[in-house]
């Protein structure tokens, strides 16, 4: 197992299409955790203790629509890793789930392109902690035309 490598959760129900994400993502750099619903999504991309994936993959055809309303907490709860979609997906989802890149049809080494392009190999560093506002101190006004 390489130490640096990026992470990815894959949920494809599907025997076919699993078996093509599997030789898509066969890269020494890439390790990938296999969800078994949503709520093993959920669970590995928030609830897991660090490292987190970086990247999720699912089958949105195989998703009904509560699944996917479901699917939206990974970033309402922070998670700001890259998904890859397969099948069909409507563009007001692709906007609110930031998805990055829809694969409507399975052709070969269109995934590891994708995932290729993202450039997972960047370093990720510390931001320093704000803290809060002291409600006493004053605040600056709003100037006023």
């Amino acid at each position: 197992m390489v130490k640096n490598a990026v992470r990815a959760v894959v949920y494809v129900p599907t025997a076919t299409r699993a078996e093509w994400v599997e030789r898509e993502l066969s890269h020494d750099d890439i390790m990938v955790q296999v969800a078994r619903g949503v709520t093993d999504i959920i669970a590995a991309v928030v609830d897991d203790p660090p490292p987190r994936p970086q990247i999720l993959v699912v089958d949105f055809e195989s998703l009904d629509m509560g699944e996917i309303l479901e699917l939206h907490s990974i970033r309402d709860r922070g998670w700001t890793g890259t998904v890859f979609a397969l099948g069909q997906v409507p563009i007001g989802i692709r906007k609110s789930l930031r998805i990055e890149r829809v694969l409507p049809t399975l052709v070969d080494n269109t995934l590891r392109i994708a995932v290729t392009e993202i450039g997972f190999d960047n370093k990720t560093r510390r931001l320093p902690v704000i803290s809060a506002i002291d409600p006493a101190s004053p605040m600056p006004r709003k100037r006023t035309p």
